[in-house]
């Protein structure tokens, strides 16, 4: 039970902005652990501060029966506009940053699942290398969430952001190739027998490996999946090959990201009724963004060689 106010409704209350991320991160990953394990703190300083607002504002936020904490009515929300709040603050952050000789104090990137994540290290090294008093950040997407936390704000820039521009978004591009699809499967699985092309019917007997769009405000996407089928959902590209290697169902790879396992006899192709087509991405960002670490980066991704190392095959793969 929330205990009631302490002071009246009309004295002054201060909302500190580390418990406005606190609720956000938690009603995120619906959990105090998961929270605390993102925000690198202990499970008991996330509880406190979120009982401790609650109390503050005199309403509950979360309901904590179950595994997973789920928000409140109210709690819906609070989380609204504690977002809003956030972006805004974010914004003016940036904005007095760029003013400030232009270099950016943070630059987070985006970027998508389906990329190949060996250039990273170059890139961040030689940012660091140019502009050590910018702090980087890079986070993984999938599918529409890599357009979802550009549009949000939670990154400056998004790395293989696929298809198409969100209309009406003030945003620039910078086209970065397509993403080519194998279907692939284990040679000890039992479609793997069939020389022939595969059809829905065959395929929804098994389950269909997939990594989980991580779109909060727009529309989840499934890569792949036929009615009626099984679906396991896995955390990143780098699980989806393991289950797909052991066997445990079948589904379409991106084609650099799986060719390793193909050359070792992991993994054989079959050709389905329904192939998957090619998925164009590209480098996004926001076109008022003019800060010189951004500008840095985009320059690099113009250089062709650089840009096709993101859909390279890797060994790690």
């Amino acid at each position: 039970m929330i205990a009631p106010l302490a002071e009246p409704w009309g004295t002054r209350m201060i909302i500190q902005t580390e418990a406005l991320r606190v609720v956000e991160t938690v009603a995120r990953y619906r959990s105090f652990t998961a929270a605390a394990e993102r925000l690198h703190k202990v499970p008991s300083a996330i509880s406190y501060t979120v009982r401790k607002l609650e109390e503050n504002i005199g309403t509950q936020l979360f309901n904590r029966e179950g595994k997973q904490v789920e928000l409140t009515v109210e709690g819906h929300y609070f989380l609204e506009r504690a977002r809003e709040i956030l972006r805004d603050l974010e914004t003016l952050q940036s904005d007095i940053s760029q003013l400030h000789g232009g270099v950016e104090q943070q630059l987070r990137v985006g970027l998508n699942n389906l990329l190949n994540d060996e250039p990273l290290a170059e890139l961040a090294a030689d940012l660091q290398q140019r502009f050590p008093a910018c702090q980087q950040s890079y986070r993984t997407e999938v599918y529409n969430g890599v357009w979802d936390a550009l549009l949000d704000r939670r990154v400056d820039l998004a790395l293989g952001a696929p298809n198409a521009l969100p209309q009406g978004a003030d945003l620039r591009c910078l086209p970065m190739g397509e993403v080519h699809w194998d279907f692939v499967l284990s040679p000890r699985h039992p479609l793997a027998a069939c020389d022939g092309v595969l059809g829905s019917r065959e395929l929804a007997v098994y389950p269909a490996i997939s990594v989980m769009d991580t779109a909060m405000s727009l529309s989840k996407k499934e890569t792949w999946l036929i009615k009626g089928q099984k679906v396991i959902y896995v955390p990143d590209s780098a699980s989806k090959l393991k289950m797909l290697v052991a066997g445990v169902g079948v589904s379409f790879m991106p084609r650099h990201l799986c060719a390793g396992a193909l050359r070792r006899g992991q993994l054989v192709r079959r050709n389905v009724s329904s192939p998957k087509p090619p998925t164009p991405i590209m480098a996004a960002w926001h076109r008022r963004h003019r800060g010189k670490v951004l500008a840095a980066l985009v320059e690099r991704l113009s250089d062709p060689q650089f840009t096709a190392c993101w859909l390279s095959g890797s060994e790690a793969f």
